[in-house]
């Protein structure tokens, strides 16, 4: 009899050692998986931005003898809500060469007024020109890419019909980084000179960019 209370003393004993024994085993895994889990990854953002081009007011300069003229001017809607262009471009006569193109530009606060705008920048550019009109990833190439007949050097008299054309202004913002294309409005001049130096073509128009939310799969946002 006295062994048996004995042995029931004994198997309490151990029972009540097993119970925190286990408890504590049981924090110690929680703990141990605690710190192993991998931290979650932070959320990548589905979108990006992208300017789009507003451009208005494009002609030929009627205040300087070139011999560009724009004809058939219509204005529709892009893939990201920018604009694109259909016009027809008259050229009068043949360059043999484009030695030379000037592009002034002035940056005007909220309208286009004497008194809002200011001049920006010139840039005059007198190397391999006709290379660099049709070379690809300038921000003028999604224009210069729907010109038919292409074009090319020495550029013929001629109708040259530009369809769905536009400008890639994401290049523009990344070549002039911290002038916030989207806050000002652009004046634009650009003047192309043949191979004796003579004035042959300009433009001039009004431009303004607008930036728009878009996914990384190129939905618009």
């Amino acid at each position: 009899m006295a062994r048996a209370r004995c042995r029931q003393a004994t198997a309490r004993s151990v029972a009540r050692t097993a119970v925190p024994f286990f408890l504590v085993l049981g924090l110690a895994v929680v703990a141990v998986t605690a710190q192993k889990k991998p931290k979650p990854k932070p959320l990548l953002s589905l979108y990006r931005s992208k300017l789009v081009p507003k451009m208005y007011n494009l002609e030929t300069c009627a205040d300087k003898a070139n011999s560009f003229r724009i004809a058939n001017l219509s204005v529709g809607l892009g893939r990201f809500g920018g604009e694109v262009y259909d016009l027809d471009l008259h050229v009068l006569r043949t360059a043999q060469q484009i030695s030379q193109v000037k592009l002034a530009v002035q940056r005007c606060t909220g309208a286009v007024s004497p008194a809002m705008c200011e001049k920006f920048n010139t840039w005059i550019f007198t190397n391999s020109i006709c290379d660099m009109m049709v070379a690809k990833h300038m921000a003028w190439s999604p224009m210069m890419q729907f010109i038919n007949p292409p074009f090319k050097c020495p550029m013929e008299a001629g109708v040259y019909a530009i369809r769905n054309g536009s400008m890639d202004l994401d290049l523009v913002d990344k070549a002039l980084p911290g002038n916030s294309l989207d806050k000002f409005i652009w004046l634009t001049d650009v003047q192309l000179f043949d191979e004796a130096r003579a004035l042959f073509g300009c433009f001039k128009w009004v431009l303004e960019a607008r930036r728009v939310r878009i996914k990384d799969d190129g939905i618009l946002g």
